[in-house]
């Protein structure tokens, strides 16, 4: 059995204190500063530093800018911007009209914002009553789709951006009149299975928003799915030889078919035989020559090869604008005028109707056609006739939307196949060695 061992005697320990705190009590205190340090850092600091929130503004409307202390920040796409705390001054600005100016005040929230998104939104309203805003979003609308037309295949490195659907919110939140009407030149554009899928979407919303409109889905898919169908009329009329006087063919009034049977296909469907009906007019036999355009230039400097500059920046020509062309107005030049646009075509014709008291013209599609005139001199021909690429195939009347179609592309004519000459598609500031311009009158 063991023996119980004597421990020696030791003294009391006592630990030592600290502003009169016990370690414990010390240890606790310091824990719970740390934790009101770190809270204050975490929950309170971010706050103070970046006083402001994150801003959203919406509309019935798509893409509208929002200027902000007179920046530009963005759109209302669905974004959140940071603004800071105050008072800002905001505008609001959809296809360069103004909707709406006046200020927003942010305040200045700072409790968790470094894990937490303070948000405020702003509701962007639409003066339905605006009638320049109207015109402009019809316009703009148009302007797009022609410039969209020009494209036939999309990818991934240059996909295809929605044009119809974001309309649809514009024609349904502003009431535009006649939208069956517009959505029915607007259908004439496509011109790709993209903008078909697009458009199909923007016929259903419309549709739920109480629209009557048309939808030629099914006549346009028919233009993707090649299956060797033609479409077209054949041409059984007796067209009288044309007179000649005083250097002008005379064109009878009267109803003629223009145009081809094709491939039901895009882009054959451009020259799809159609009947149109022509006005009585008289067309030039002979193209404006050098020595007719350097006349207008001596009285019209402004369309002059020293201000081609100003005219390329107003986007009127190309930078191949009177190239090779010989201007004076002392050297006696027969030759057709060519590298001009179709602006400036149009701005000689003008010129010479105030001259010579006439109303003259640049001849449309059709009637350069029915002449049979263009395409004997080896030049391309200007027509006054702007460029929709299915409204033969629709049937659509593209001649009630004039001056919505004013910058669009426009027809060109010439070269010989068979009995039509072929059509082509210019934008109006281009220029060629190889168009020409022949002039018409009633």
């Amino acid at each position: 059995m063991l023996k119980r061992k004597n421990l020696p005697e030791v003294g009391k320990v006592e630990l030592k204190t600290l502003f009169a705190l016990r370690p414990g009590l010390l240890i606790l205190f310091s824990i719970i500063l740390v934790l009101i340090i770190l809270s204050f850092l975490l929950f309170f600091l971010p706050g103070i530093i970046k006083g402001g929130r994150y801003v959203s503004f919406s509309s019935p409307m798509s893409s509208v800018g929002v200027f902000i202390d007179g920046k530009y920040t963005g759109s209302n796409n669905g974004s959140y911007y940071f603004v800071p705390s105050g008072v800002h001054s905001v505008k609001y600005v959809k296809d360069g009209i103004t909707l709406k100016e006046g200020t927003i005040e942010v305040d200045h929230p700072i409790f968790l914002t470094l894990f937490r998104r303070p948000v405020m939104n702003v509701d962007i309203t639409s003066d339905v009553e605006n009638k320049e805003l109207k015109d402009k979003v019809v316009s703009t609308f148009i302007s797009e789709l022609s410039n969209a037309s020009r494209i036939l295949e999309y990818d991934s490195r240059f996909p295809y951006r929605p044009i119809f659907e974001e309309r649809a919110r514009d024609f349904a939140s502003l009431s535009i009149e006649d939208t069956g009407g517009l959505w029915d030149l607007a259908s004439s554009f496509i011109t790709s299975k993209e903008m078909l899928e697009d458009y199909k979407g923007s016929v259903l919303y419309l549709r739920e928003n109480g629209f009557d409109v048309n939808d030629y889905s099914d006549e346009i898919e028919l233009l993707f799915s090649s299956d060797g169908a033609v479409v077209g009329i054949e041409d059984e009329s007796n067209i009288p030889s044309f007179s000649e006087e005083d250097g002008y063919l005379q064109i009878p009034a009267g109803e003629y078919v223009i145009g081809r049977k094709v491939d039901l296909s895009y882009p054959d469907v451009i020259e799809e035989s159609v009947v149109k009906a022509i006005g009585g007019c008289r067309i030039s036999t002979r193209l404006v020559t050098e020595s007719d355009y350097a006349l207008f230039l001596r009285d019209n400097p402004f369309w002059g090869r020293d201000n081609k500059s100003t005219l390329i920046e107003k986007n009127l020509v190309d930078e191949h604008y009177l190239d090779g062309v010989v201007i004076s107005p002392a050297f006696h030049s027969q030759r057709p005028i060519r590298n001009i646009s179709y602006n400036a075509a149009k701005a000689y014709v003008e010129y010479i109707s105030g001259k010579e008291g006439c109303e003259y013209y640049i001849p449309t599609e059709g009637e350069l056609e029915v002449s049979g005139i263009s395409g004997n001199s080896g030049l391309w021909e200007f027509s006054s006739t702007p460029f929709v690429p299915l409204s033969r195939y629709l049937g659509i009347d593209t001649s009630r939307h004039a001056d919505l179609l004013s910058s669009v592309d426009v027809v060109v004519k010439g070269g010989k196949d068979g009995e039509n000459t072929t059509l082509g598609v210019v934008p109006r500031n281009m220029t060629s060695e190889y168009i020409g311009l022949r002039i018409a009158k009633r």
